[in-house]
């Protein structure tokens, strides 16, 4: 039914090992069992059926609440199962040591970059941006490396050579202009 869920818990030989909520059971049973926990997911059983959207939630915290005082043992990271909602400073402290120095693969940055390529933003998104990048100062290593480069004498006679007879048209020379004046046109 739309605009409702299903309570369920997680079931291995030994019972149930964790109480959960989902409006597509199948596809988070399918979820359960890509992740990595302890334990082999052996089947779900559906606790509650048809629970409105709104009351998830309250019903998921209020069978674990039961089950836990039934003296069940649930692997739920808290009682209220939303999850690990915030890691203490020294668990967070380990995750960071533990990323520190690690370098991606080039096969895993290639992919990366392949995903973005012909990406585009909305004219709106492209506003946001300029508007938050507006008057932020760029680090010096930055600027050095867009606008401190030498060229060659060879690199300037070949782009000169490319450029000889280009006719730049009234709208670029305006852009050009108010780019020197110091006018942002993004």
């Amino acid at each position: 039914m739309p605009g409702t869920g299903v309570i369920y818990g997680l079931a291995d030989s030994d019972g149930i090992f964790y109480i959960g909520r989902a409006n597509d059971p199948t596809r988070r049973l399918k979820d359960h069992r890509r992740e990595r926990t302890g334990r082999a997911v052996e089947r779900m059983v559906i606790l509650e059926l048809g629970v409105p959207v709104g009351r998830l939630h309250a019903r998921e915290c209020a069978l674990i609440a039961l089950f836990t005082d039934a003296g069940i043992r649930l692997e739920n990271k808290n009682p209220g199962g939303a999850g690990v909602v915030s890691h203490s400073p020294e668990t967070r402290a380990r995750m960071s040591a533990a990323q520190k120095g690690r370098r991606m693969s080039a096969e895993a940055r290639a992919n990366m970059s392949a995903a973005q390529k012909g990406r585009t933003f909305s004219p709106e998104h492209r506003a946001k941006i300029c508007a938050a990048l507006k008057g932020k100062p760029k680090a010096p290593e930055v600027v050095a490396a867009r606008f401190g480069r030498k060229q060659t004498p060879e690199h300037v006679a070949n782009r000169t050579d490319a450029l000889m007879g280009h006719v730049v048209s009234a709208e670029t020379r305006a852009k050009i202009s108010a780019a020197k004046r110091g006018v942002a046109l993004c």
